[in-house]
């Protein structure tokens, strides 16, 4: 087992876990307590970038952006108060770039 992201409640270290693989890293909280980084998917084969929401656990980017995007997050690196993301990924021909998800808010 690899290192895994962590949160401080209370003086207690909660394990944020992992997509399935070993490791997992944070990079980001706000005052929400939402964490961001990256971790590895089941076999350590890739790096996902992640959302970790207090109460719901921690989620895959990739999967709230679309599979079909044509694009893959890596690794998230920040996230302000109003759940904004920037981090970096690619595209499909391989190029690395910056994103910056901003959350759909419901009606």
């Amino acid at each position: 087992m690899g290192p895994h992201a962590f949160l401080y409640n209370n003086g207690t270290p909660v394990d944020l876990g992992t997509l399935g693989g070993t490791l997992s890293l944070g990079f980001g909280i706000n005052n929400a307590g939402q964490v961001v980084g990256l971790a590895y998917l089941s076999g350590d084969q890739a790096e996902h970038a992640f959302l970790y929401v207090p109460g719901k656990g921690m989620m895959d980017l990739n999967s709230l952006v679309g599979n079909g995007s044509g694009r893959e997050l890596h690794v998230a690196t920040a996230i302000n108060d109003g759940g904004q993301i920037v981090g970096s990924g690619s595209i499909s021909n391989g190029d690395e770039h910056a994103f910056l998800l901003t959350p759909i808010q419901p009606h």
